[in-house]
């Protein structure tokens, strides 16, 4: 009896774990829980300051300027070893793209993480999925409202590794 006690607190366990990350997912993420990171530096958000990327992951490997064409405005790409991050001349973190190990991604959870070559199980549920080659799976930010706005988050893998991760806020 005392065997079959503990499996079932075992497997309740389980099911709350479970249910508390699946209604997690279930329940969005927004934009001001998505946290990047390299390394062991501090973390920034989406919106940060030119300045305080470069604060809290040190010297880039170059900074180019950019146009943004969609929004006809001048810009920066700042760029870590191939993974750039894209700063309009307001000076905020508008899109990103990382290719190169070494940057996570939290999601407001401490337990919800992504990075370059990890395996695609990492990914949370509730991304949409689309086929290829070189698949991605892409997650698409809802206001308030539960209007669908501009801004996404894109996962490509190839083979069940991740290989780039994608912001946009378009």
């Amino acid at each position: 009896m005392k065997t079959l006690s503990k499996s079932c607190s075992l497997f309740s366990i389980l099911i709350t774990t479970f249910l508390f990350t699946t209604s997690f997912w279930a329940s969005g993420v927004k934009t001001t829980d998505i946290q990047i990171k390299r390394g062991s530096s501090k973390s920034v958000k989406i919106g940060c300051s030119q300045s305080a990327l470069i604060a809290a992951f040190g010297k880039p490997t170059h900074i180019k300027n950019y146009y943004f064409e969609i929004d006809e405005k001048k810009g920066h790409i700042v760029n870590y070893n191939g993974s750039d991050f894209y700063f309009e001349d307001d000076d905020k973190l508008m899109n990103f793209e990382i290719k190169t190990a070494g940057f996570n991604l939290t999601f407001g959870h401490p337990h919800m993480t992504v990075s370059i070559g990890t395996n695609e199980k990492s990914i949370p549920p509730g991304f949409k999925v689309y086929g290829g080659n070189n698949r991605a799976n892409v997650y698409e930010f809802y206001n308030a409202e539960g209007s669908l706005t501009d801004q996404y988050l894109e996962f490509d893998y190839t083979g069940s590794s991740i290989t780039r991760i994608m912001y946009g806020d378009n």
